[in-house]
C-alpha cells in the first residue's frame, strides 16, 4: 500500500470515529487500522492531539517512531472538526431526503 493511500485510509477512519465523538457517543477518537502483518492505532482527543502506534507482528518495532510521527503530523494537518460537522450534516440531510421520499 502506498503511503498516501495509507494516510487517506487512516484519515477516513478517523473522520468516521470523530462523528461518534461529536454526537456524544464517545469521548475521543480511537481507531485501529489494519495493515499487512499488523495494525495502526490512532488516538485523538477533542483538541486534535493525535497519538499513533504502529504495531507489526504484535509489537512495536525499532524505527517505527518515525512512521508514527509522520502519520501523527499528517492527520493533525488534515483534520478539522468542521469537516466532521459537515459530514454529519450531509448524512442528516440525506436521511431527511430519504425519509421524505425525495
Amino acid at each position: 500500500m502506498k503511503l498516501q493511500g495509507l494516510i487517506q485510509g487512516i484519515y477516513d477512519a478517523v473522520i468516521e470515529d470523530a462523528k461518534e465523538v461529536e454526537r456524544g457517543r464517545q469521548k475521543f477518537v480511537a481507531v485501529t487500522y489494519n495493515v499487512n502483518d499488523g495494525y495502526i492505532d490512532v488516538w485523538m482527543d477533542k483538541s486534535g492531539d493525535v497519538t499513533v502506534y504502529v504495531i507489526h507482528d504484535d509489537e512495536r518495532k525499532h524505527g517505527g517512531a518515525l512512521l508514527e510521527e509522520f502519520i501523527e503530523k499528517e492527520i493533525e494537518e488534515m483534520f478539522d472538526w468542521d469537516d466532521v460537522l459537515a459530514a454529519i450534516q450531509e448524512e442528516e440531510d440525506a436521511e431527511w431526503r430519504w425519509g421524505c421520499g425525495n
